[in-house]
């Protein structure tokens, strides 16, 4: 299934992408639905959890618009593309969710954040984050294939 977000609040939709999801599962073992046209969805995790507690397994990944800037480069050319996985369990709850980058955000006003893993401009706030290593890159290449075979 997919799904045209027509430009609204990320939170939205992929609530609704995520309940669309659990309903199909439930009703036939499996579901895969995409969403386009939207915007930033907050914690990945949320979403997956949803999925957990209805005793489903939950997969989200997400393409972002560029914000990291690949190891020796100079501009920004991926997203942090997040992953999140929810796994029903009797016992302990079973979620994982992950950026690709090694940062995402750099928010603490005057502290300086680490070498390996920033490019700071110098008088411009923005961070330019840089991957921690080829196995990032490949991760976030995965995910932005399996997101283009759901359109």
């Amino acid at each position: 299934m997919r799904i045209d977000g027509g430009n609204q609040p990320g939170y939205l939709v992929a609530y609704r992408a995520m309940a669309l999801a659990i309903e199909r599962a439930k009703q036939s073992g499996a579901s895969i639905v995409g969403v386009h046209n939207t915007s930033h969805c907050g914690m990945a995790g949320y979403y997956v959890d949803m999925a957990r507690k209805a005793d489903v397994i939950g997969l989200l990944f997400v393409d972002c618009l560029p914000r990291i800037t690949p190891e020796g480069g100079t501009e920004a050319i991926l997203g942090t593309n997040p992953i999140a996985v929810g796994i029903p369990s009797d016992t302990v709850p079973l979620l994982f969710d992950m950026s690709t980058a090694a940062i995402t955000n750099w928010v603490t006003p005057g502290s300086i954040p680490p070498r390996d893993v920033c490019i700071v401009a110098v008088g411009i706030p923005q961070v330019i984050v840089a991957w921690r290593s080829r196995k990032d890159r490949a991760l976030d290449k995965q995910i932005e294939t399996l997101i283009l075979f759901t359109f």
